[in-house]
């Protein structure tokens, strides 16, 4: 059998798998009764959202690309980016979303891989930096300890926070490091072409980056926030803490797409400021079905595209 026909079949069988998937997390009943019973308006303005967080991503994505393929076209990054959502729902911790380098034909993957796992740290960080914030913010988790408790947690998170912007500005620092350990590892040029998807991205590239991490963040916070308003009245600052407790846990790759977990968490930590369950519950499960799911079903009708690559 060649190449091209083992390809094709893989391609039907991850689009079956992603159906299948997507078939069995929906509950339509769930998802309806959740809207009937919510503030539309809430609702709409968090769905409406969606457009700028996908934007976002794209123009994110389509950055980091142009710096090994200056020429890439438009329709290309955002099929990447759209694979990348199915592969992603597949996968625990959405670790599949590294998948959308195989919809790529215009650049080398390896090189394409680099720049989104370089993407995933950078959007690790801002989530972990506003997270560890809001983990020591909320109610009888740290803040009713002691006062050496209170300040030495503290402390260690400014520290973590400051270690992990400084490497994030100082891509040099770390690409060295990198560099340096490649030359006792096997497979050389290979891990030595992946490294040099970083060869074009400095400080200047490295803040801009961070940006739109932050900019996708605060969206996507935003989302949440209305979702939970759409259920009851829920404060800024109880909202928007919990919301950032509950993200810094999703950095775990735990289940499918995080789904259960993003719930769980949720729950957890909305409950501490008296919030309801059902809240909490509801506002992430929605969120999940328009930031996810939706995107998710278009990038299925994009997997059989995927082009064959010797790469």
């Amino acid at each position: 059998m060649s190449r091209k026909k083992i390809f094709t079949i893989i391609k039907l069988i991850i689009t079956v798998l992603a159906l299948i998937i997507i078939i069995r997390v929906v509950k339509v009943d769930i998802i309806l009764s959740a809207i009937g019973n919510a503030h539309f308006g809430y609702f709409l303005a968090a769905a409406g959202l969606l457009p700028l967080n996908v934007a976002l991503q794209y123009f994110r994505w389509r950055f980091l690309l142009r710096l090994i393929a200056p020429t890439i076209k438009n329709h290309e990054v955002f099929g990447s980016l759209m694979v990348g959502y199915t592969f992603g729902i597949m996968t625990p911790g959405r670790l599949g979303e590294y998948g959308r380098v195989f919809y790529l034909r215009n650049c080398s993957r390896l090189q394409a891989f680099g720049l989104s796992v370089l993407d995933k740290i950078y959007s690790m960080i801002v989530t972990l930096c506003i997270g560890m914030i809001g983990l020591f913010l909320i109610p009888n988790f740290i803040l009713d300890k002691n006062l050496y408790v209170v300040v030495s947690v503290l402390l260690f998170i400014l520290t973590v926070i400051f270690i992990l912007l400084f490497f994030a500005l100082n891509p040099n620092i770390p690409r060295s490091l990198l560099y340096s350990i490649n030359i006792i590892l096997p497979r050389r040029e290979k891990i030595k072409k992946l490294i040099g998807s970083l060869d074009h991205f400095h400080y200047r590239q490295a803040r801009i980056l961070l940006s739109f991490c932050l900019a996708f963040y605060v969206t996507f916070t935003l989302q949440f926030f209305l979702l939970t308003r759409a259920f009851e009245n829920v404060g800024l600052f109880p909202g928007f803490i919990s919301i950032a407790s509950t993200m810094v846990i999703l950095i775990l790759p735990i289940s499918l797409a995080n789904l259960g977990i993003r719930e769980l968490a949720a729950v957890f930590f909305f409950h501490q400021f008296g919030i309801q369950s059902y809240t909490a519950f509801n506002a992430a499960f929605i969120l999940f079905v328009i930031n996810i799911l939706i995107p998710s079903i278009i990038g299925i009708l994009l997997i059989p595209k995927i082009p064959v690559n010797k790469e």
